[in-house]
């Protein structure tokens, strides 16, 4: 099995991302809410809009989440596609066998 590295980085990258306390938190508010408003997500999460803001942009950055607004709102919802990807990224890496050099 071959393997790219750059693959691998990118899908670390977002591994780590979603390990992070308030991201982890975030995607499973959305995992079972499908989409939900700034607002709503940092009250739930009862953290300040301003720090909500700042992970909800960093995982769309990462292309972790999708954005719309309506009106004055932005709503997020998890990119399920590369969600998807980064799951398939997961089990690949840790399916290889690394064997030990002696």
């Amino acid at each position: 099995m071959e393997i790219e590295i750059s693959k691998v980085i990118n899908v670390i990258s977002r591994v780590r991302a979603l390990a992070h306390p308030i991201n982890f938190g975030i995607i499973t508010l959305l995992e079972a809410n499908k989409q939900l408003s700034v607002t709503e997500i940092y009250k739930k999460l009862k953290i300040t809009q301003p720090v909500a803001s700042h992970y909800l942009l960093d995982l769309k950055r990462r292309g972790i989440l999708l954005s719309k607004r309506n009106g004055q709102k932005v709503f997020y919802s998890i990119n399920t596609e590369l969600f998807d990807k980064v799951k398939e990224g997961i089990e690949t890496i840790t399916s290889i066998e690394v064997s030990k050099r002696r």
